[in-house]
């Protein structure tokens, strides 16, 4: 395990090793990745192509899951399982449809409730996904549940049939998070079941709009997101069935967002800088790392100051720590992996920020 008096020790070295995942063309974008870690999916800009969905992974070369297939469309990759199978979305000649996408097969149609478009966001090692589709000709978003073989289950919304909701998660019990509208069309984050009410997870104390979205739940079912409005742009929240919601923290900043947890606890997402510093006109956010009660880390200051990494968003976390994203390296935004050195034990984030000063001086020139 981790040690964690080492950390303080700013000759210590980096907590991660960082390694890019490559691209197609010049960019490329990570959003998830398997609990073995084995798998990633994402986006990669097919060499002066559109977008295609994309399965990275440290030991391969980045496969385009559907690059031939769709002549002009794009397709994207949201989640990714144990087995490799990504979930995202794709053109099936009627319109973009979530997809299962699978290493050297078609990508597979799941459908939609009733309407024109679907998408797919999350997928568990059962092979259950999670996303949205419309559920009429007209529109309407809902949160939907797919399977391969079966038709789209609409999992229900705060309001009833007429109310909008979209689904981004499962684990592998099942359970799935994501937001839902209520009547004054502001979404909720909310936790549905096949079968039962969705539940509305609530928002941060304070909030002025009181609206939020939920964006994963964990094995053991810790609950992760943002909460907007209360005079912030947005802030990374944990939130609990009963109701409650705390505040994550951020970097310094007005804006931070959570987008990953795993079941140690272990948060991802980004967050705005002191002062919310703009580069050419767009707040510079950076990938950071909470946990309840413990402030949060910029992950730049974990990994190695000669990388050439500048580590953007943080979108994914495994069971056993791995993160991805996506960070600016060499002049390109690339899709990233980091792996830590060793898994950090609990607590250990309160006890790194307190050696992180050192580090923080030293790295205050670097390229944003």
């Amino acid at each position: 395990m981790f040690a964690a008096t080492q950390a303080l020790n700013a000759s210590a070295g980096p907590v991660y090793v960082v390694t890019d995942l490559g691209s197609w063309g010049s960019d490329s974008e990570a959003f998830a990745i398997s609990d073995n870690g084995k798998y990633v999916a994402g986006e990669s800009w097919t060499g002066g192509g559109p977008l295609a969905a994309t399965l990275f992974g440290p030991s391969f070369a980045p496969v385009a899951l559907s690059a031939g297939v769709f002549g002009p469309y794009y397709s994207r990759a949201y989640g990714v399982n144990n087995s490799g199978h990504a979930v995202g979305e794709a053109f099936f000649g009627t319109g973009t449809h979530a997809a299962l996408f699978s290493v050297g097969s078609n990508p597979i149609d799941l459908g939609t409730l009733a309407g024109e478009s679907s998408i797919a966001y999350g997928v568990n090692n059962v092979g259950q996904a999670v996303g949205v589709s419309t559920n009429s000709p007209q529109g309407g978003g809902r949160a939907t549940l797919f399977a391969v073989g079966a038709s789209p289950v609409d999992l229900g919304a705060l309001t009833g049939p007429l109310g909008f909701s979209a689904a981004k998660a499962i684990n592998s019990l099942g359970q799935v998070v994501g937001q839902s509208s209520y009547f004054d069309g502001l979404p909720h984050a909310t936790l549905f079941g096949v079968g039962a009410n969705p539940i509305d997870l609530g928002f941060l104390a304070g909030s002025i709009y009181g609206y939020a979205s939920a964006a994963d739940i964990s094995d053991t079912g810790v609950i992760v997101g943002t909460s907007y409005g209360g005079g912030t742009a947005s802030r990374a929240t944990l939130f609990n069935v009963g109701g409650s919601a705390t505040d994550l923290g951020s970097l310094g900043g007005s804006t931070s967002r959570a987008y990953g947890v795993n079941d140690s606890g272990l948060v991802v997402g980004m967050s705005s800088l002191p002062g919310d510093p703009l580069f050419d006109g767009n707040p510079i956010f950076h990938a950071a790392l909470y946990r309840e009660g413990e402030a949060p880390i910029d992950m730049n200051d974990l990994i190695d100051p000669s990388s050439g990494w500048l580590l953007r968003e943080a979108l994914a976390i495994n069971a056993n720590g791995q993160i991805t994203g996506y960070g600016r390296f060499n002049g390109h935004y690339r899709a990233f992996l980091a792996t830590p050195i060793e898994v950090p034990e609990p607590g250990t984030i309160a006890l790194l920020g307190l050696g992180l000063a050192a580090l923080r001086l030293s790295r205050q020139g670097r390229p944003r």
